[in-house]
């Protein structure tokens, strides 16, 4: 196991703060916050996973999962960050990626609750999502099949 990185007090304050504004629903505020804290302290994992969890409320995927990867590439043991890159695929609608993400966190840490309770809920969705892409692959192989070849244009 890795060891934990220690942010600096200044970081963590920001990061209070961020966790304050976040609980009154000011989503926007919260990850200035959490971005002055990764600011401050540029190997703070947690800072990056609360920036993520910002940018989720807000529905900023593709900025949560840049936040959230390194997160976990600073912190590749961060059960937290797994189960939160878990729910970006989520809200993206990827439920077999967010399945991936959410028994990653229950490697690093094998009694986390929200992880447990992702997996219950996702898993009947990733399901359907690979149901859902074989019969996508089925057609677009039948259309393959059944197309005739393309015809050559002469050359002029």
């Amino acid at each position: 196991m890795s060891e934990v990185h220690d942010p600096s007090p200044e970081a963590r304050a920001q990061r209070d703060r961020g966790l304050g504004l976040l609980d009154l629903g000011k989503a926007e505020e919260a990850l200035a916050a959490f971005e002055a804290a990764t600011d401050i302290d540029i190997n703070f994992a947690e800072g990056y996973g609360w920036a993520c969890a910002a940018q989720v409320q807000l529905g900023r995927f593709e900025e949560a999962m840049r936040n959230i990867d390194h997160a976990l590439w600073l912190d590749p043991f961060y059960a937290w960050g797994w189960n939160r890159k878990g729910m970006v695929f989520f809200a993206m609608g990827d439920f077999s990626g967010a399945l991936t993400c959410f028994r990653k966190s229950l490697e690093c840490e094998p009694d986390f609750e929200p992880a447990k309770e992702n997996v219950k809920r996702t898993q009947p969705l990733a399901q359907v999502n690979a149901a859902l892409v074989d019969i996508d692959t089925e057609k677009r192989e039948m259309y393959r099949m059944g197309a005739p070849p393309a015809k050559k244009k002469p050359l002029r």
